[in-house]
């Protein structure tokens, strides 16, 4: 369609996701939905997780990564799907941030 109006000179412009890499840290039911919408946006995905289960990532198209470094060096996007213990408490921090590709 044709904007009626056009955006204002200090408007944010968004970037479009189709052909961007989704990472997915955790995999789990949420995390398997959200993986589900990015597909359908034209997305790659790719997710790390302890108990992920590789069959479940090979039949909706997941690649699964071995650690969180992988995954934020492999992903222009990421979203975060973890239950906050102790031990995911600070997960993500400036190092891992500071690996990810530009768009």
């Amino acid at each position: 369609g044709v904007w009626l109006k056009p955006p204002a000179a200090d408007a944010r412009v968004g970037s479009e996701l189709s052909g961007k890499t989704l990472g997915l840290l955790g995999f789990g039911r949420i995390a398997q939905g959200v993986s589900r919408v990015a597909r359908a946006l034209g997305m790659r995905i790719c997710a790390t997780s302890p108990r992920a289960d590789a069959d479940i990532a090979a039949g909706i198209g997941v690649t699964l990564l071995p650690n969180a470094e992988a995954l934020f060096e492999a992903c222009t996007h990421v979203s975060v799907h973890c239950a906050l213990t102790p031990e995911t408490e600070n997960l993500v921090g400036l190092h891992l941030l500071s690996l990810m590709p530009s768009e």
